[in-house]
């Protein structure tokens, strides 16, 4: 919250201070915001409907549950387990 706060703060000294001849455009909140994820373009590379950061996911959230199954079973790590 308080980036998004100073982000508008920067944008709007930045825009005072514009050479509209040098940059035509004005300058957004979104221009200064320090911490945002950048957006991925709707154009992304899509594998059975996924993009790369939704397969990434897909992958962890597999590992978390083979690892949460594994550590569940009763004889998971018992040496004395046939």
């Amino acid at each position: 919250m308080l980036d998004v706060v100073q982000a508008q703060l920067r944008a709007v000294l930045a825009e005072i201070h514009r050479d509209p001849k040098a940059r035509t455009e004005p300058f957004a909140p979104q221009d200064f915001l320090l911490f945002a994820r950048p957006v991925e373009p709707s154009d992304a590379h899509l594998v059975d409907g996924l993009t790369a950061a939704d397969w990434r996911l897909a992958m962890y959230l597999k590992a978390l549950q083979a690892r949460q199954q594994s550590t569940e079973s009763p004889t998971a790590g018992d040496p004395a387990t046939p």
